[in-house]
């Protein structure tokens, strides 16, 4: 569903030649913020024909000034304390994360080895100083909700600015893709209260991007993207190796990628089919480095082989021990939250 509301090209000629965006950009050159918004609020009636409340028009300018956000301009990385009882992944991260002077830190108020899925409760980032803060409360924790943090307070602790909604998400269920995010269509049975119009609607004013959906892999519960696909670059996206396992569910996805994106896939062709392979595309992005899990399997090299293909301007390091985690049901993407 595409949201017409939305400016995929903040850049843009139309923009740009608008007076009051040209004077909102200079009031918050100079600090003027209120009337940098007054503006922008004018702006965006102006643009877009429709009257923008403070949050949306807040929103829609620093994601302008910005002109997207990406995981691969991301530079900071954080963790969960609790990540230290799985020693040999904690270990191997931390030094590889040294070594390429990535700035890393622990998330407050996440001692539990069940709060190491950071990614899940933490927030979503918008631009440099904007955050979407949603629900996190998945239908496979309802009885098992110690494994939910205060995520509340966590946020609070590190002065995040927010915005806040009742959508119940997960935030390994969102791939952001420039102006694009792709979701499985698990959030529909999340949000029951909302009509299936109405919820997009919802998500693509919040997180101001066109959202696309894609068919949610009933072998696993948790319902996240970021195990099935990832992006490349603008026009393109990588699957997961479903040609290796799931030919049916491969199609699905094809054809529901395929419209937006040239999609290339993993494969690995192997004669015994490894159960954990999916976990080779949950790796951690950074603005230079792609960090993708080792499971002393035989097939970690032709993993880093083909991902090295896909992302030739990144630096590939494989990180060893994070089979635990596989089996568990996350990998590296998951165990970690990375803004810029």
């Amino acid at each position: 569903m595409e949201n017409k509301n939305i400016p995929v090209d903040p850049y843009g000629e139309i923009i740009e030649k608008n007076a009051n965006y040209a004077k909102a950009l200079d009031c918050l050159s100079k600090g003027k913020t209120e009337q940098g918004l007054c503006c922008a609020r004018r702006a965006y009636k102006e643009i877009f024909g429709v009257e923008p409340d403070e949050e949306k028009t807040k929103q829609w300018l620093m994601r302008a000034i910005e002109h997207g956000y990406e995981p691969a301009q991301t530079n900071k990385v954080y963790l969960a304390e609790g990540l230290i009882h799985y020693k040999e992944a904690y270990n191997n991260l931390l030094a590889a994360l040294k070594k390429e002077q990535i700035e890393v830190d622990l998330l407050p108020l996440t001692q539990s080895p069940k709060h190491i899925w950071v990614r899940d409760f933490m927030p979503i980032q918008l631009s440099k100083n904007l955050f979407f803060s949603y629900k996190y409360l998945p239908d496979y924790l309802y009885d098992s909700q110690d494994y939910i943090p205060d995520y509340n307070t966590i946020i609070n602790c590190l002065h995040l600015n927010c915005i806040s909604s009742d959508i119940v998400l997960d935030g390994g269920n969102v791939v952001r893709c420039a102006d694009k995010v792709i979701m499985t269509d698990k959030i529909f049975k999340e949000n029951p209260k909302y009509g299936k119009i109405e919820l997009l609607s919802k998500l693509e004013d919040l997180m101001q991007a066109q959202i696309i959906l894609i068919p949610w892999d009933r072998h696993e519960i948790f319902g996240h993207a970021d195990g099935m696909v990832r992006y490349i670059s603008e026009s393109r996206v990588l699957l997961n190796n479903y040609a290796d396992f799931d030919p049916s569910l491969r199609r699905r996805l094809v054809g529901a990628l395929s419209p937006h994106f040239i999609v290339e896939e993993l494969e690995y062709r192997s004669p015994r089919y490894n159960k954990l392979s999916w976990a080779y595309l949950n790796f951690l992005q950074t603005n230079n480095c792609i960090f993708i899990p080792g499971l002393h399997a035989k097939e970690d090299l032709l993993a880093a082989e083909q991902i090295r293909q896909y992302y030739p301007n990144y630096k590939v390091i494989q990180i060893q021990g994070c089979q635990q985690l596989a089996q568990e049901g996350g990998a590296l993407n998951c165990i970690s939250w990375n803004i810029f």
